[in-house]
């Protein structure tokens, strides 16, 4: 196995040692990546990204390794006040020290943090297929019950027309059968009406199931654009996190880009330079 020869990263001064057969080596300290050159003076290091704008690497870094320099921890204690209740049930103010942590990073580092992961709220798959219009089941329901309580009656109106007629002799058997006349008219009209109510009872359940169905097909057709829609977004914003972990910053014209893509963006508008 050949010995491997120490070199110095060019960008943040690191030790670095590399395999005299390497092409291309990444600066463990600060990510950095270089082109390793062989020349017959020996081996160096050349930054491997060169700024699209000025045509130069001396001052361009990588955006992770950026924002790696930039940001820091910060530790210690601070002041939190407390209500609390004393032994006679009173409140009374309180004041404690508690530890903290925060990480702190500069504007630089904030202008070229990543594109934030989106966030889907509750879908339509999570609220379930709530069907809209369900009256027309329950009209249909009591018409049926309506109808069906008429024809009832109207059966119990003819069989009680019918005994007058036969139990009726002499002088009563004109005004029966002027009773009987006006008890049958009313009895078709209670059958027409008991029918017409259960044929419209069957009428509205028929098309509030036929409703119903179309309204979840058109549901399900809904879920799967919404489903659909969020694989878009979260596939693009895992394209641009891809594109985002290999972007360089140039200091020297502000500005970022992806090596070999000979683009290059403000870092303003980072954001759209890496979802384009």
């Amino acid at each position: 196995m050949p010995d491997l020869i120490s070199l110095v990263c060019p960008s943040c001064g690191g030790k670095l040692q590399v395999s005299p057969n390497a092409t291309m080596l990444t600066c463990q300290h600060c990510g950095n990546e270089h082109l390793v050159k062989h020349e017959a003076g020996g081996i160096t290091l050349e930054a491997y990204a060169r700024c699209p704008q000025c045509g130069r690497n001396d001052k361009s870094e990588k955006v992770t390794a950026v924002i790696s320099s930039q940001s820091q921890e910060m530790s210690g204690m601070e002041q939190k006040n407390e209500v609390v209740l004393d032994m006679q049930g009173r409140q009374r103010m309180i004041t404690n020290s508690v530890p903290f942590t925060r990480k702190q990073i500069s504007i630089l580092g904030q202008r070229l943090a990543p594109p934030d992961e989106p966030q889907f709220g509750p879908g339509l798959q999570s609220r379930g297929f709530i069907p809209a219009g369900g009256g027309s089941l329950t009209v249909g329901i009591l018409a049926i019950v309506v109808g069906a309580v008429l024809l009832i009656v109207s059966a119990c109106f003819l069989l009680g027309g019918i005994s007058l007629l036969v139990g009726s002799s002499g002088y009563q058997a004109q005004d029966t059968v002027t009773m009987s006349v006006i008890g049958l008219i009313g009895t078709i009209f209670l059958f027409l009406v008991g029918a017409a109510g259960i044929a419209l009872g069957i009428f509205l359940i028929v098309r509030s199931g036929k409703n119903k169905r179309a309204q979840l097909a058109e549901y399900q057709r809904r879920v799967q654009e919404e489903i659909a829609e969020r694989q878009r977004i979260q596939s693009t914003w895992e394209r641009a996190m891809e594109r985002w972990n290999q972007l360089y910053y140039c200091a020297r014209d502000d500005c970022v880009f992806v090596p070999g893509e000979n683009t290059s963006a403000s870092t303003s508008k980072m954001k759209e330079y890496l979802y384009k």
